[in-house]
């Protein structure tokens, strides 16, 4: 909460975002999000996605002017009540230093999916494309706890385990890094 609020202070959000449809086709649309926070944003493009899903077949919606949208499969999952796959996309600060790396280039830029099965529970997949998304950083920083092997580097580099890095420079690494 205390980031949404930094973001306010600095002018980044909108407490009243005029959230509008800019441009769409029958399967398509670009939604402007007015600097709107994203928890809001995203619920309003996620339904017209729906909406053009249950006429066209298909619910493609691109969100422009936004922000941090918490969490991912909660938008994905706003498909299954209406029997649909849902996916939900965004693009992320760069904290993520690419592999052998140190300035940090990339988001962690979470992806999330949604599908129905019938019967069965649906399958839902929400990550982020780092070891470990920064909100895990923050809960370890709140818990005065170190940061798994793994998960982070420092400014040059190096392997650390210190949750704060990312406030000295540090960076995030990608999923899959060796």
């Amino acid at each position: 909460m205390s980031g949404y609020v930094r973001l306010w202070e600095a002018g980044r959000i909108s407490a009243t975002p005029d959230i509008r449809i800019v441009h769409e086709t029958p399967s398509t649309a670009v939604v402007d999000g007015d600097g709107g926070l994203g928890l809001v944003v995203a619920p309003f493009a996620m339904q017209v996605a729906i909406d053009k899903a249950k006429i066209a077949g298909t619910g493609w919606v691109s969100v422009r002017h936004s922000n941090h949208f918490g969490i991912a499969g909660y938008h994905a999952m706003m498909a299954l009540e209406q029997d649909m796959i849902g996916m939900a996309m965004t693009n992320a600060s760069p904290l993520v230093a690419p592999t052998f790396a140190t300035e940090r280039m990339l988001g962690t830029n979470p992806i999330a999916v949604a599908i129905p099965a019938g019967e069965q529970p649906a399958f839902v997949a929400d990550f982020a494309t780092t070891t470990a998304a920064n909100g895990k950083l923050e809960i370890l920083q709140r818990k005065e706890l170190e940061a798994p092997a793994g998960w982070v580097q420092d400014k040059d580099g190096h392997p650390s385990n210190n949750p704060n890095e990312l406030k000295s420079g540090g960076a995030l690494l990608p999923w899959g890094r060796p």
